[in-house]
C-alpha cells in the first residue's frame, strides 16, 4: 500500500465515522459547550416554513415554530429545537436584537435555526427572524446543554410528530415544566 492509498482508506474510514454517528451529524458542537451549564432560558418563536413562504396576517403568523435559547454561564446561546422530523436539535447560535418591544416584553432577534424540508437540498440551520422574551427565566446552573436536549429528547419520545398535538410547543414547555419552570 503506498501514501496516497493509505491516506484515502483514512478518510473513507473517517468519513464512515461521522456518517455512522448519528450524534455527530446531529450536534456539530463541542463536548466542552455540550458540557456548558445552563442559567437562563428564553422562549423564541418564528414563523413555520421558510423565510420565503411567510405570511403575515396584520404583522402576526398564521402558524409558528417555538424553540428556546439557553443561555450558558460563559454567556454563549444555543437554540433547542424540536423538528417536525421527530427530532431534537441543539445548534450553537449568535442572537441579534434587531427591535425592541419593551412595553410588550418581548425582542425581535435574528438568528440561524435548523429546518427540515423534504423538498430543499440539504437540511440545516438558515437564519430566520424571531421573536424572544424580553427577560426569560434565570436557571439555577444545574443542567447542562447536553443533559436538556437529552430530557427533551425523551419527553417526546415514543410519539410522531404532529402539527396540532405533539410538536414544537410542547417540546418546549414539557421541558420548561420539567425543570420547574412556569408556562403560562
Amino acid at each position: 500500500m503506498n501514501l496516497h492509498s493509505g491516506f484515502q482508506l483514512l478518510c473513507i474510514c473517517f468519513c464512515s465515522i461521522l456518517l455512522d454517528s448519528s450524534q455527530a451529524a446531529a450536534d456539530p458542537t463541542t463536548s466542552e459547550f455540550l458540557d456548558s451549564k445552563v442559567n437562563h432560558v428564553y422562549v423564541v418563536r418564528r414563523p413555520l416554513g421558510s423565510p420565503t413562504e411567510w405570511e403575515p396576517l396584520t404583522n402576526r403568523w398564521k402558524l409558528v415554530h417555538s424553540a428556546l435559547i439557553l443561555k450558558t454561564a460563559d454567556k454563549r446561546f444555543a437554540l433547542l429545537e424540536y423538528m417536525e422530523d421527530g427530532k431534537t436539535y441543539l445548534t450553537e447560535v449568535s442572537p441579534r436584537i434587531v427591535k425592541e418591544h419593551v412595553d410588550d416584553g418581548y425582542v425581535v432577534i435574528r438568528m440561524k435555526g435548523q429546518y427540515v424540508d423534504p423538498d430543499r437540498d440539504g437540511d440545516g440551520p438558515i437564519e430566520f427572524r424571531w421573536t424572544r422574551q424580553l427577560k426569560g427565566t434565570k436557571l439555577a446552573e444545574t443542567h447542562s446543554l447536553a443533559d436538556l436536549k437529552k430530557k427533551m429528547h425523551e419527553l417526546m419520545a415514543g410519539k410522531p410528530y404532529s402539527l396540532l398535538k405533539h410538536n414544537c410547543h410542547v417540546a418546549q414547555e414539557k421541558l420548561r415544566k420539567s425543570i420547574g419552570l412556569k408556562v403560562d
